[in-house]
């Protein structure tokens, strides 16, 4: 229905991958019904980092999943909070949420923390983090978030994608397949 209290989903026995064709239909509902409740979703891995989440954003295949992993193994103890369509949330700050969406590794996790940064990836030769600008902020979040297709949906997100633009730190990581990586980005956004 409009009003997304009834929602109908058909998929055809005849259709090849139907698990997956149901987990990403399931997925797009679920991310809208979300921005109904201000609630936005991103591209990305976040992590649990000293009582706070880092997420890692960027195209599929820029190498989130393996960054985490990299940055798992210099502290043991960080927790994957979702890894592919983490939710952010204003409670008094920018909250993030896991959500059952998490991806081919369906690593998730039912906590919300606090967002400490947003690290934006890219691959590179070498290991170079610099912050974003305002400007550039809005670029990549608007690249990697849920974009509502109804306008009266971008007025429900406007506010969560303010405060997140004014308060919150932004990178532009390019980096390497390696440990490294994780250590200098560690180092940069100081966590």
């Amino acid at each position: 229905s409009n009003d997304y209290k009834e929602i109908t989903l058909y998929l055809m026995k005849t259709m090849s991958g139907l698990a997956e064709i149901e987990y990403v239909y399931t997925g797009i509902i679920f991310m809208e019904l979300c921005l109904y409740h201000e609630i936005q979703s991103i591209h990305g891995s976040a992590i649990t980092c000293n009582e706070q989440a880092v997420i890692f954003s960027g195209p599929s295949g820029v190498g989130k999943s393996t960054l985490v992993s990299h940055w798992k193994r210099l502290d043991s103890s960080i927790q994957i909070i979702n890894d592919d369509k983490p939710l952010l949330s204003i409670n008094h700050d920018i909250q993030v949420s896991g959500s059952p969406w998490s991806g081919k590794t369906k690593m998730n996790k039912n906590i919300t923390l606090p967002l400490h940064s947003i690290v934006f990836l890219e691959q590179g030769l070498s290991n170079q983090v610099r912050q974003l600008s305002n400007p550039e902020k809005v670029l990549f979040v608007m690249k990697n978030i849920n974009r509502p297709r109804q306008d009266d949906l971008w007025n429900k997100t406007q506010e969560v994608l303010e405060k997140l633009i004014d308060e919150i730190p932004m990178y532009l990581a390019s980096i390497t397949n390696s440990i490294e990586a994780a250590m200098s980005i560690k180092e940069k956004i100081g966590v």
